[in-house]
């Protein structure tokens, strides 16, 4: 289906799903959705729809771990729309999904709201009472409210965009844009992933929290999670094909390290994963080929994801690969850290994003900070004796 073709509106309070869609377990799907061919929806997101309003998922759209769709009626939206709905293709939704979306780990999106064609948003983002365009980038911890965002544009990592005069002058993706070609792999992985969970899950082995990755391009076998003994994985968190837990390692509620794109993502001894925590890796081989920049050396070895020793990730924080984080250290919660090397004993405050960077060890990132620049990694401060939260951070880590 063309995304000139209009979908049908919903006309009850029941989802329907494609066959060829895959929806996770432990996932939720909840009232008027519609959801395409090939959608990959994991583990934790939400999709919930009232009765008296509609979300649409176009095909080979994603909709990663802790993602949140939530419609309503929403008289209280200040702009002229119709009962909390924005038209498309001259059809009123809640909340609509072009085809070829992403909707990364833990992004937010929130009635009213349309997301066009080939559009990325990224880990953490928020969008709510807005339009966004074709082939747009929303990065990662961004927020855009109440505007439209002309086709083809990004918003910047933890730009906040609510002004229209703002969204008139974000920048083009253009040809040298880092992350101008991102959605099309993601897209092809995730519905990879979508065709080989429907294919395997016929005998429900995909049925319990702790189960294998499947056979794709880029997972040459269907890996499973190897568990210490004396670690915990709660029944209600997800631990999914190439990881590997440490001892006495700790894996809360709806927590979900997922190791069927990237790997291998090993967890250390000691080391607590937080109620909402997301791990996850971008593809690490391609054919039995490795993709060495996606993977990160640690004592010799190569990970997608590697989390050291007596770590902890606060509530609702990510560490997305390729990434490293030291022994020690402290990733606040909803904090991100994505491409990043965060050194032994340093502290990601609560909201920090961390993109791009070497942390050096002993430092720390303040609150809602933006790190993507090298040389502002290099100036960060010292976990000193006088640190405010050096009390707090012993504790978690200890």
């Amino acid at each position: 289906m063309s995304e000139n073709t209009s979908p049908p509106e919903p006309k009850n309070p029941r989802p329907v799903v494609d066959p060829s869609a895959f929806i996770h377990p432990l996932s939720a799907v909840t009232g008027s959705v519609t959801i395409g061919k090939r959608v990959m929806v994991a583990p934790f997101a939400s999709i919930r729809a009232s009765e008296e309003t509609s979300i649409y998922i176009g095909d080979e759209a994603n909709v990663q771990d802790g993602v949140v769709l939530h419609a309503l009626e929403a008289d209280f939206v200040e702009h002229p729309h119709d009962h909390g709905t924005l038209e498309v293709e001259g059809k009123n939704y809640a909340i609509y999904i072009g085809h070829h979306v992403s909707l990364a780990h833990q992004a937010h999106v929130h009635s009213p709201a349309v997301v066009r064609r080939g559009t990325f948003v990224g880990m953490k983002a928020f969008v709510f009472n807005a339009r966004v365009g074709m082939n747009c980038v929303l990065e990662p911890g961004c927020m855009v409210m109440g505007v439209t965002v002309a086709d083809g544009r990004y918003v910047p990592a933890g730009a906040v965009i609510n002004k229209q005069e703002d969204a008139n002058s974000l920048p083009p993706v253009t040809a040298d844009y880092p992350f101008g070609c991102l959605n099309a792999g993601v897209v092809k992985v995730n519905s990879c992933l979508a065709d080989g969970y429907t294919a395997t899950d016929t005998d429900g082995s995909v049925a319990g929290n702790v189960h294998a990755c499947v056979v794709t391009r880029f997972a040459a076998q269907e890996y499973l999670p190897q568990i210490h003994p004396t670690a915990f994985v709660h029944p209600q968190a997800a631990a999914i094909g190439w990881i590997s837990l440490g001892k006495r390692v700790f894996v809360a509620p709806f927590a979900s390290v997922r190791g069927d794109e990237g790997g291998p993502i090993h967890i250390d001894d000691e080391t607590s994963i937080m109620d909402g925590v997301v791990i996850h890796a971008l593809e690490t081989e391609n054919q039995g080929v490795l993709i060495e920049a996606n993977l990160m050396e640690v004592d010799g070895s190569k990970y997608a994801v590697f989390v050291g020793k007596k770590v902890s990730l606060g509530q609702h924080s990510q560490v997305h690969g390729p990434a490293v984080v030291g022994e020690g250290t402290f990733v606040g919660m909803k904090a991100l850290v994505f491409k990043s090397r965060v050194g032994k004993h340093c502290v990601i405050e609560p909201g920090a994003i961390v993109l791009g960077v070497v942390v050096p060890d002993g430092r720390y990132v303040a609150a809602g900070m933006v790190l993507t620049r090298q040389e502002d990694a290099d100036k960060l401060p010292d976990v000193a004796k006088d640190y405010p939260l050096r009390r707090f951070y012993n504790r978690v880590v200890a």
